[in-house]
């Protein structure tokens, strides 16, 4: 790898490293989710559950759609749920 890529997944392991972003890919694993569902799943404030996914979705992590009045959400690429799966099962040993 070199520096940049070095770089880039830094980040991404950044932006993933809390609860609340991790338990929202979780949700999001099957597939697409609006805000306020997400939001009753997490049990906390829309605006804090709307912070945490702009801020996966700034670094390309989510992405998402309007429809009518909600926003959905997505995983971009689904293999960031590689990297939660492999930290869940080190954890086990």
């Amino acid at each position: 790898m070199r520096q940049n890529e070095y770089s880039r997944a830094a980040e991404a392991l950044r932006v993933i490293a809390h609860p609340q972003r991790l338990k929202i890919l979780e949700l999001l694993r099957d597939g697409e989710l609006s805000v306020s569902d997400i939001q009753a799943d997490l049990g906390i404030k829309q605006s804090i559950t709307s912070q945490h996914l702009n801020n996966m979705k700034n670094k390309a992590i989510l992405k998402s759609q309007r429809r009518g009045n909600s926003v959905f959400y997505h995983i971009i690429n689904k293999d960031i749920l590689k990297v939660i799966t492999c930290i869940k099962a080190c954890q086990e040993k």
